[in-house]
């Protein structure tokens, strides 16, 4: 018995009046029989940035500009930090007196927080980063992405897509 109700092809009518009138009652849409999504006057249109903590950002400017290579925005705020800029999106790396860990898988690191970044070339990004001194683990799933750790044990993956 599904989510719906019953069995017979004499309860399809109800279960479809039963779920038109859940949906309309609720304010649910649905394009799918299984997924059922509120209604909203918000319209998310894209993510803008993301603020990585760091508590030195000397050394976190090294990683995310030098060795990672992302082109650095200018910014004109009075608390210390650095902007980077990814196509229509942007890091910000925002000066902390302390940087909480909250990894709690240190065996898989992609399965804690972390941010993602699609690289060209999977083995070029590894080599510059092991070339650099960092750390890498390579993803357990077997597909083309590793992840490494900013100075603050901040955890990055790069996909190759």
């Amino acid at each position: 018995m599904g989510e719906w109700g019953g069995g017979g092809a004499g309860d399809w009518e109800f279960q479809y009046i039963q779920r038109v009138t859940i949906l309309s009652k609720y304010n649910y849409t649905s394009s799918h029989p299984n997924f059922l999504l509120i209604k909203s006057a918000m319209q998310i249109t894209q993510c803008l940035h993301a603020t990585i903590l760091v508590s030195d950002l000397e050394r976190a400017e090294h990683l995310y500009g030098n060795i990672m290579g992302l082109p650095k925005v200018e910014r004109n705020l009075k608390f210390p930090g650095a902007w980077y800029q990814i196509g229509n999106f942007q890091i910000h790396l925002i000066v902390a007196k302390s940087v909480p860990s909250d990894q709690v898988n240190t065996e898989k690191l992609g399965r804690n927080r972390h941010i993602a970044f699609a690289v060209t070339n999977l083995d070029e990004a590894k080599e510059q980063l092991l070339s650099n001194g960092c750390s890498i683990q390579m993803s357990a799933s077997g597909r083309s992405a590793l992840f490494t750790q900013d100075p603050d044990g901040n955890i990055i993956e790069m996909s190759e897509l």
